[in-house]
């Protein structure tokens, strides 16, 4: 059976980013790095990947060598998708539309994310969605 395939909030990049490399973030992308993951990628995902480690808290926190580090794991260890944009109207932000539009393109197991508001709307639309710990504890 092929390890799952999730779709990865940038919350949880910016978090391992910003944290503990013990962290439940850190966690997921060195599982991504791994293989033990696989990692659903996107134009949009890298778009908006872009603008948040531009944030000036970010660019002023974030370790330079863990955010390479991110970086090549994102870049060797994710597939390209190129999804159709949908309209989901039950996620206020039009601007998060992209991780939906990529879980059910690329058909993932699930959305990883600390987005909060994400969390409802997406699972009553069918999509699996768990915070970096609820999603760890599915892969013991």
């Amino acid at each position: 059976m092929p390890p799952l395939l999730i779709v990865l909030d940038t919350s949880v990049v910016a978090a391992a980013a910003l944290g503990s490399p013990d962290a439940s973030s850190a966690a997921v992308l060195d599982a991504v790095a791994s293989g033990d993951v696989r990692l659903a990628l996107s134009d949009d995902y890298l778009d908006e990947m872009s603008r948040t480690m531009r944030k000036p808290y970010l660019e002023e926190n974030a370790s330079v060598g863990e955010a390479f580090r991110i970086a090549l794991a994102l870049a060797y260890m994710g597939r390209s998708y190129r999804p159709v944009c949908h309209d989901w109207p039950s996620i206020p932000d039009r601007t998060d539309w992209w991780l939906l539009d990529l879980a059910f393109e690329s058909g993932a197991d699930a959305i990883v994310t600390w987005n909060t508001r994400h969390l409802g709307p997406a699972r009553s639309l069918g999509f699996e969605v768990a915070t970096p710990p609820e999603f760890l504890e599915k892969l013991r």
